[in-house]
């Protein structure tokens, strides 16, 4: 049970720092920003893209069991699970409203300015840069380095890991995902389980879920920033706490939760429903 939710760790935690400023738009200069503009340009859309795909592969990766009808009730089931588009909206009708016209401005002031830029480039091209276990082990080594030579780094690494909710998002989105992979046990064995039973095993698998998101995290945060400058990184620390940007993570976290742990239970019941089972 561990390793469905090791194998989800090691391919989701890199989203969360993906999670940040993005590539403006030509129509950047407006009036006034709003919610979805400012998703436009900070990566949001990516995020989800990138839990779909992440989704796929730990079912493609997962060595136990995969018998031919559960492959095919797994297809139709996961055709529409986890769509980007729909997520994104889900999550934007939960933060609408939420985020003051002064708040939105200052977002997006920073996500569009030439720093929020500059991350976002770092995030994308680490992002992009494959095979994450080596990425994992070099950023073990800066990290350590870090530690001993430069601890005021550290701190900032620390703070700016606190102020994304970094370990929060990444748990929302394992464990979440993790009930999407439990369900497929049961299907697989043909056994109708209840929600509650799922989710139990699903806290289980995942116990020790946020020590191994911290190491992951912090080794992954190390090698994305190794090129930015102390000074830039500190004025993204700066903006991430800002009330505005503070505020903007709580709500994109609380909202992110709700809705992916709705998509994982709506999944459930599918792939339950194309093995012609009920979930108990």
């Amino acid at each position: 049970m561990k390793k469905i939710s090791n194998i989800l760790v090691g391919q989701l935690f890199l989203l969360v720092l993906w999670f940040g400023p993005g590539l403006v738009s030509e129509t950047a200069a407006q009036e006034q920003p709003t919610l979805q503009s400012i998703n436009d340009i900070n990566g949001f859309h990516d995020f989800f893209a990138a839990i779909k795909r992440s989704f796929h592969d730990g079912f493609d990766e997962f060595s136990g069991p995969k018998p031919e009808k559960l492959v095919d009730a797994w297809a139709v089931a996961s055709e529409e699970a986890f769509n980007a588009d729909r997520l994104v909206a889900a999550v934007e009708a939960r933060m609408a409203g939420k985020l003051t016209d002064a708040e939105l401005r200052e977002l997006y002031g920073y996500f569009s300015s030439p720093l929020g830029l500059k991350v976002s480039a770092l995030e994308i091209a680490n992002a992009k840069a494959g095979d994450t276990k080596a990425r994992e082990v070099e950023g073990q080594r800066i990290f350590k380095d870090l530690a001993a030579k430069d601890p005021e780094r550290v701190a900032l690494y620390n703070r700016m890991l606190e102020g994304l909710g970094a370990i929060d998002f990444a748990e929302v989105v394992t464990l979440n995902m993790t009930y999407g992979m439990v369900a497929g046990m049961f299907a697989a064995a043909e056994t109708p389980v209840t929600d509650e039973v799922m989710l139990a095993l699903v806290k289980q698998a995942t116990a020790d879920i946020r020590q191994t998101a911290e190491k992951i995290i912090q080794a992954d945060t190390a090698i994305t920033y190794r090129d930015l400058p102390g000074e830039e990184l500190e004025k993204h620390v700066e903006f991430l706490e800002t009330p505005a940007g503070t505020r903007y993570y709580e709500l994109s976290l609380q909202a992110v939760d709700q809705v992916l742990s709705k998509e994982a239970r709506d999944f459930g019941s599918r792939l339950f429903a194309a093995l012609g089972m009920r979930k108990a």
